[in-house]
């Protein structure tokens, strides 16, 4: 775990970006967040420069600092489509930056506004669908959270057809079950909550629980052992690259059903099974003709 200063705690103060990282590093951190409207941006349009971003980098680590991730708040989920796609030519940008920076990780969040959320779900996975393919391509992650006045804070998580009829007939059969996610335990168990199936598993296992995130197979490794199975008695449901990778990697067979991202060849080719929803799945598991 990574214990980070948050830059936003110098807006207004005008101070330099000189002093700001001098006094990070002075109060005894090792990590820092860059969070400022003209560096490295928020919600508009990143400024910088590739020469000031170079600046930055130079600057930051001169004062004995690294940084652990960049945060924004474009604004990819709003109804408005224009506002949608210029949020989409911000992340490009920032992931550039990102690049430069060396740089693996983002926060951002979902964004303001409880109004239409069907309409801003929709948009939302319109934006997933061209960024995930370019963050995975750069081996970056995308941590969300929920911002407390967006669609996704107040309506219940989306979830994948046949989502319910699986779970119920794995536990009617006494098929031990877990979720491995990357993602941090606050966030895994604000999801199956809002879904009301955290009783449906017998293990969790987040991002904080193991040393190396997908597609590394620590976190699958974690799963297994908590289960008391061995990798090669267990399957994987995965829908993301990392996520198919990491469970190839650990020993699972791995069956994919398909959400954002579309298999590439390499990837097809370490696929146990693959299925358009989690119904099919759960007839195939049964041994349904």
């Amino acid at each position: 775990m990574k214990i980070a200063f948050d830059g936003s705690a110098f807006w207004e103060t005008g101070m330099t970006y000189e002093e700001q990282y001098d006094t990070v590093a002075r109060a005894g951190y090792e990590y820092i967040n860059p969070y400022n409207a003209d560096f490295p941006g928020f919600w508009k349009r990143p400024k910088a420069t590739n020469d000031e971003v170079k600046w930055h980098k130079k600057a930051i680590a001169d004062a004995g600092l690294k940084i652990a991730s960049l945060t924004t708040g474009f604004r990819w989920a709003d109804p408005d489509e224009f506002v949608r796609e210029y949020a989409i030519d911000c992340w490009k940008r920032m992931i550039e930056i990102a690049e430069i920076l060396d740089v693996k990780v983002f926060n951002t969040e979902l964004g303001p506004g409880r109004d239409n959320p069907e309409l801003r779900e929709a948009k939302l996975m319109r934006s997933l669908d061209v960024l995930v393919p370019l963050l995975e391509s750069k081996g970056m992650r995308l941590d969300v959270q929920a911002h407390p006045d967006d669609f996704y804070e107040h309506n219940k998580v989306p979830v994948k057809y046949g989502l319910y009829e699986l779970l119920d007939w794995l536990k009617s059969a006494g098929i031990k079950t877990a979720v491995a996610s990357s993602s941090t335990r606050r966030a895994v168990l604000r999801n199956l909550e809002s879904a009301g199936i955290t009783d449906k598993f017998d293990v969790i296992v987040s991002g904080e629980m193991a040393a190396r995130s997908k597609p590394a197979p620590d976190i699958y490794l974690k799963a297994c052992e908590l289960l008391g199975e061995s990798p090669k008695d267990c399957i994987a449901l995965e829908d993301s690259r990392n996520g198919l990778w990491a469970a190839h990697n650990a020993g699972c067979s791995v069956i994919m059903v398909p959400d954002l991202w579309q298999a590439d060849e390499e990837t097809e080719n370490v696929l146990w099974k693959k299925f358009t929803n989690l119904l099919e799945v759960r007839n195939f598991l049964r041994g349904d003709e």
